[in-house]
């Protein structure tokens, strides 16, 4: 028990989606996932669910019961009323999930439902995806640090916000798409690239990644934090295994419990150096590499300590400015050429 525990913590066995989906969603029979060791822990997450419905049962009495059923009713009601919308066609709602502790959430597919216009931005993002995955040769995935390069925030044009600049200066001249979603962390990455983001015609010689500050953000540890990008990296690398892919090390920021500090957040770091580690171990070298251009956004004041870089980050000592745009993508630029053919 405690190696599948391992195992779930590190992303190794749920990354992959189809499974868990059927198991959590579909409720499909243990022996119609693909791998023992997922049957495994599907067995485990069924044994406890089990358990916990089994415990709650035997506290209800008959007297009770009925006031249960009717509530029981009530929800499911309530439930399918507000959150049926993501049953056609689409498994892992944020509601749906009920894991147990051993499994790391930032490894498990799951959408954002209850998000407003969440679904409605991922669709946007499929239908783009189709559209221009032919003549796509760089692809840029990540949450709204990323979509800041097209001047957006939740699919909208957000005035004073971002750089479209930077993004037709460094990266659309290459026949780039960016799938980059505000607010999101690894989870709901990967979910959208199970579910249509990631199409047949998609088929980029080069992806940059940048993913992970909001699960830190959302209370979610280093181990945890680094297990999803791990996750994310290992389904992009096997749905595209001839691009190259380029991670990018998490920016500094604030702690969100002192959002006016301009400490860099010593956590940062600590995902940085085991994503490094990480990858190097799982992945190599030669189709995954680690871009850390954490030095740019950090300064020492007059004092000589280390300060966020206030001319690259924002006042919410979180997001990008212009400029800080401008020196992530010059920083980046040579790893994304990197993967290109005709480089």
């Amino acid at each position: 028990m405690a190696t599948t525990a391992s195992a779930s913590r590190d992303g190794d066995e749920l990354y992959g989606g189809e499974a868990s989906r059927r198991l959590l969603a579909e409720g499909a029979p243990v022996s119609d996932l693909e791998a023992p060791s997922r049957r495994k822990q599907a067995t485990a997450i069924r044994t406890t669910a089990a358990a916990t419905t089994q415990q709650q049962t035997s506290r209800c009495s008959r007297k009770t019961a009925w006031v249960s059923t009717l509530g029981v009713l009530a929800l499911g009601f309530i439930g399918y009323a507000f959150f049926g919308r993501c049953g056609a066609g689409y498994v892992n709602c944020d509601y749906e999930l009920e894991l147990p502790e051993s499994v790391n959430r930032a490894a498990v597919p799951v959408g954002r439902e209850l998000r407003p216009g969440w679904m409605k931005h991922h669709a946007a993002l499929v239908a783009e995806a189709e559209r221009e995955g032919a003549t796509t040769r760089v692809l840029v995935l990540g949450d709204s640090i990323t979509e800041e390069l097209l001047g957006k925030e939740g699919g909208k044009t957000k005035s004073g916000w971002g750089s479209l600049a930077v993004w037709l200066q460094y990266f659309a001249y290459l026949g780039a798409i960016n799938l980059g979603v505000a607010g999101d962390q690894t989870q709901h990455l990967l979910w959208r690239l199970q579910n249509g983001e990631l199409p047949d015609v998609l088929q980029p010689e080069s992806i940059l990644v940048a993913i992970g500050t909001n699960n830190l953000g959302a209370g979610m540890d280093a181990h945890d934090t680094v297990g999803g990008v791990k996750a994310v990296i290992q389904y992009v690398r096997e749905q595209r295994p001839d691009a190259m892919v380029s991670v990018m090390a998490l920016f500094p920021r604030a702690d969100p419990k002192h959002k006016k500090s301009t400490t860099p957040w010593p956590v940062i770091d600590e995902v940085n150096g085991m994503l490094e580690r990480m990858l190097r171990l799982k992945f190599g070298t030669k189709k995954v590499l680690f871009v850390n251009c954490s030095d740019r956004f950090v300064v020492e004041d007059d004092s000589g300590r280390e300060v966020l870089n206030k001319d690259f980050i924002l006042p919410d000592n979180l997001h990008l400015t212009s400029d800080g745009l401008k020196a992530w993508a010059e920083c980046a630029e040579a790893a994304v050429h990197s993967g290109l053919r005709d480089n």
